[in-house]
This record gives structure tokens, sequence and C-alpha cells, in this order.
């Protein structure tokens, strides 16, 4: 898999109301890459989603890599306001310990972990050659 970092545009452009998880998963086995936009929630929270094409979803949780390392994230309650229910996020802590190093290394886990046991999908894609593009705020670039 190749990771890569890039600048957070100005504009985004997605639908709100997105594709299926089976519409989701096909955009990422036919363009063989996924990507992920990350910005602050806070200061030092990260808010991630995923996205393929149009489609976004958020992706704020703890991954494989982060629980064996004990990285650190602020656990938050919030509403979703499209189905009333209370969803937990887990926002990844930027800092000068856990950096764009550490912020890699577990999208990586991230990815895995969705193409294996969300989408189901690990097998339809190509690893070797699969891309990952992280559209980053400058401080993260910059660091």
């Amino acid at each position: 898999m190749n990771l890569t970092f890039v600048k957070k545009p100005h504009m985004e452009e997605y639908t709100i109301l997105g594709a299926s998880d089976d519409q989701f998963a096909k955009n990422i086995v036919k363009d063989n890459k996924v990507s992920f936009n990350i910005s602050f929630k806070t200061k030092t929270y990260l808010y991630i989603s995923v996205f393929s094409g149009r489609n976004r979803f958020n992706f704020n949780e703890r991954s494989d890599y982060a629980m064996k390392n004990n990285i650190k994230f602020a656990e938050k309650t919030e509403m979703n306001y499209f189905s009333g229910q209370a969803y937990r996020h887990y926002y990844f802590v930027y800092n000068k310990k856990q950096n764009k190093e550490i912020l890699e290394k577990h999208l990586l886990s991230l990815t895995e972990r969705l193409l294996t046991n969300i989408l189901h999908i690990n097998e339809l894609v190509n690893l070797d050659t699969f891309e990952i593009n992280v559209q980053v705020p400058e401080k993260i670039l910059e660091a």
C-alpha cells in the first residue's frame, strides 16, 4: 500500500446521503484506492473521514495499531442529526509525540481494517499498488 499526504483543498464536494457500503466498496475496488480527509476538530483533535468518489463516511475510530501502541484519542459521544442516535467518536490527538509518522501508521492500520473487516474486499484489491491519498491541513504537511 502506498500512502501519500497531500494538501487539503479549500473547497470540497461530496454527497451527504452517500452510496451504500456495497457501492462504496465497488468504487474502491474499481479505482484501487481510497482517500482520507483530515481536519482539525479542535487545536489538537483530528477529524478523519474516508471517501471514494463523492461518497464520504466518518471514520473516527481506533485502529489495531493504535490500540497495540497505546495511542491517545479523545473519546466523545455526539449525536447524528440524520438518525438521532448517539455515536462515539475517537479523535486522534495530534501533538509532538503523536506526529505525522504515528498518524501514517494509524491510517495504514485503519485502511487494512476498512478493506478486511468492514467492506470485506481485501482480496479484490491489489495491495501492492493500492493507493491511499490523505488530504491534510498545511500544518500537518509542514511537520
